[in-house]
């Protein structure tokens, strides 16, 4: 059985993101991902236990105009949690990472994104396999 890569998808601070998060949710279905739908999340910590929770293996997040400090702070509490394995991916009006794997523009093409994550996915797991 091959092995379902779950990815954590979360609008962090945001009441209404720019991008649909559903239509991102529908084409990671579709590439093939188990999506777990977080919504919104108050804080970077409150994502963080859904990824661990879930024990997925990355996190796509929303974030709000300008805000660097949202996506840093999520990679530090991933970090603190002990999950700095996990993709952290970004979307967003920034395009530095702040810590995180990638950040894409919000008008970016899904197809870009989810196959940029199904690589870097791919790349993770390979990283461990060596590591074990």
């Amino acid at each position: 059985m091959e092995h379902r890569y779950r990815v954590v998808v979360v609008a962090l601070g945001l009441d209404h993101p720019g991008r649909s998060l559903a239509a991102t949710e529908r084409a990671l279905r579709d590439a093939g991902l188990e999506v777990i739908a977080a919504g919104r999340a108050a804080n970077a910590e409150a994502a963080t236990a859904v990824v661990v929770q879930e024990d997925a293996e990355a996190v796509v997040a929303a974030l709000p105009d300008a805000e660097g400090a949202v996506l840093t702070a999520l990679g530090d509490a991933l970090q603190a949690e002990g999950r700095e394995d996990a993709v952290l991916v970004g979307l967003g009006p920034r395009t530095t990472p702040d810590g995180a794997d990638a950040v894409f523009a919000i008008d970016t093409p899904i197809d870009t994104i989810t196959d940029w994550l199904v690589a870097a996915l791919g790349h993770r797991e390979e990283r461990l396999e060596a590591l074990a």
